[in-house]
């Protein structure tokens, strides 16, 4: 996984590789489909979310339906509203629905440990995302804090292009900061930026992931830090909105931007300009492969096929 940088090529490139993704998977998957349908029919895996809104996870459910068209099973996509008790009920129906499998991406994976167990009991396999709980029959994700520091690296190229050294006023844009890849998304940056003594973190704030809170965050900062020289977003999906308020101040230039995701909003930000670089998540196809994961839990297979 890399950032990538504001170029309208590499961008085009990137743009037409994400579309044929999923298409690139279909000969594999065909050779084994009508066998695999047959098997799968009637199979439901669950999809838990934070949301259903925010335009990655959008992007994920997209991902995991398609998975479920071309394996066979259905997805029953699920949106927490951004609730740790309404995510938690969502899982208990869907343990009483007897469904096959339960992929599961948690605002606090540790309030799961009773929901999990029930599970366990009812022999429904949970794969829990971008978290990790050893009572889950899988985990899967990201490295959060490689990724943090990948964008940070970047960054420091950025602010030692623009200043002729790394230094500068830089701020974090926070999605939920009690979710574990937050801390990690975070930490990972932090602690690459603590190496250079120029660069200074005036501000780590949450967000919730959602667009608004960033767009408020971001306007405060362009009052509270007149010199702030970078920001860095944990997702396009905060980022874009603060970059959409600083534009209208004519701060964006003085102002770079940094992200996670690879999400479409992100990808165009970059062509536009706006944002200086995004760590590529594929939301679609990851959420694609997540739900080939569940349908291999559920099919007693641990392990993807190469």
């Amino acid at each position: 996984m890399k950032p990538y940088r504001h170029s309208r090529a590499a961008v085009a490139a990137l743009v037409a590789v994400a579309a044929l993704l999923l298409p690139s998977l279909a000969p594999r998957v065909a050779l084994a489909h009508a066998a695999r349908t047959v098997a799968a029919a009637g199979m439901t895996v669950g999809f838990i979310q934070i949301d259903l809104t925010n335009p990655f996870h959008i992007d994920q459910a997209r991902g995991a339906t398609e998975a479920g068209r071309r394996y066979g099973f259905t997805v029953q996509n699920l949106s927490g509203h951004g609730s740790v008790n309404q995510q938690l009920q969502e899982f208990n129906n869907l343990i009483d629905q007897h469904v096959a499998a339960i992929m599961l991406l948690p605002i606090d994976v540790t309030a799961f440990g009773p929901a999990l167990d029930r599970a366990r009991r009812a022999g429904i396999p949970v794969l829990v995302l971008y978290s990790a709980s050893p009572k889950a029959t899988m985990s899967s994700g990201f490295d959060e804090r490689e990724t943090g520091a990948l964008v940070a690296r970047y960054a420091v190229g950025l602010l030692t292009k623009k200043y002729g050294k790394a230094q500068g006023q830089v701020a974090i844009l926070q999605g939920i900061v009690a979710q574990g890849l937050n801390k990690d998304r975070t930490g990972g940056f932090v602690d690459e930026m603590r190496q250079h003594a120029g660069v200074t973190i005036v501000s780590q704030q949450g967000t919730d992931w959602l667009p608004d809170k960033a767009a408020a965050v971001m306007q405060d900062w362009l009052v509270r830090y007149p010199n702030l020289a970078l920001v860095y977003g944990l997702s396009d999906t905060i980022t874009v909105p603060a970059i959409n308020v600083a534009a209208r101040e004519n701060r964006v230039g003085p102002i770079m931007f940094t992200s996670v995701d690879g999400d479409p909003i992100g990808l165009t930000a970059i062509q536009q300009g706006k944002l200086q670089c995004t760590a590529v998540y594929a939301p679609i196809y990851a959420g694609f492969r997540f739900g080939e994961m569940a349908y291999n839990l559920a099919k007693g297979k641990p392990r993807l096929r190469n």
